[in-house]
């Protein structure tokens, strides 16, 4: 039989009652187990080889007891992964969200770049070198604001990111 998560009322009026009869099942403890320990686990959300981006996600499967109302926490967690020390998970400006419930699957793990800085915007160094055509192909190739200038695209993040998430 499987485990399944029960409200507080279900689990104060139904099945954990004065017991005075022994009534209470072990079927019973380990549903009152997963309903007060909430599923938890840890993932590597990877914003990929330096420059990076400024968000990605990570799709976290195997919830089978997962229903579309459960609620889902996800958080930096502050260790050592291969490419960021567990100082930099502690300062870093990663905004994290979870959603997109699948009952009975999992859900996914959206980490932003929350950083509201921009990299200065510049003229190219001696824009009159490029032809119009080329300056043009270079502002599009690289989504610059427009030829002969470079910056304010903004910050990215790179590497893996260790994140716990927990979900009642």
């Amino acid at each position: 039989m499987a485990d399944t998560p029960r409200t507080l009322s279900q689990l104060q009026s139904t099945y954990l009652a004065d017991n005075t009869t022994g009534d209470i099942s072990p079927q019973d403890v380990r549903d009152f187990l997963v309903s007060v320990f909430p599923y938890s686990g840890t993932a590597l959300l990877d914003f990929g080889a330096f420059p990076g981006s400024s968000d990605t996600s990570i799709a976290i499967t195997g919830q089978t007891n997962i229903t579309a109302s459960s609620v889902v926490e996800a958080w930096l967690r502050p260790t050592l992964t291969e490419d960021h020390t567990a100082d930099e998970h502690i300062v870093e400006s990663i905004k994290l969200f979870a959603g997109n419930i699948s009952a009975g699957v999992g859900f996914t793990i959206y980490g932003v770049n929350d950083s509201h800085m921009n990299e200065p915007v510049e003229n190219a160094p001696n824009p009159g070198s490029f032809s119009q055509a080329s300056a043009a192909g270079i502002a599009a190739r690289f989504s610059l604001p427009r030829p002969g200038v470079y910056g304010g695209i903004g910050t990215r993040i790179y590497g893996s990111w260790a994140v716990q998430w927990r979900w009642s």
